[in-house]
């Protein structure tokens, strides 16, 4: 797959990066994902969900911290996929990450 086009943001303490990879848009976020920088991860999965053919990869191997703000903005991302008639797919998600996601998810 080959890269069409690359965005960034900064904000608070998460860096979110955006990749066209095919149909797929791959949302690459570093630092920590707060209440802080939760507005623009949400703008940027909806512009990629909107902006995409199929999936938007959300590849959280750089993510060092996320709070509860951050947790619900993942999950919220899944049903906004939905929504959309997309595919949301979390990579390199560690465990810490995983179980808050899987224990949240579950409530």
């Amino acid at each position: 797959m080959g890269n069409a086009s690359r965005a960034s943001s900064s904000s608070g303490t998460a860096e979110l990066a955006v990749e066209r990879r095919g149909t797929t848009l791959e949302v690459v976020v570093r630092g920590d994902l707060r209440s802080q920088s939760v507005a623009d991860f949400e703008h940027t999965v909806a512009w990629a969900l909107d902006d995409c053919d199929e999936r938007v990869v959300l590849d959280l191997h750089d993510l060092a911290f996320v709070d509860a703000a951050g947790i619900r903005a993942l999950l919220d991302a899944r049903s906004h996929a939905s929504a959309r008639r997309r595919d949301v797919v979390l990579v390199d998600v560690k465990d810490e990450v995983r179980d808050a996601l899987t224990d949240a998810d579950s409530r």
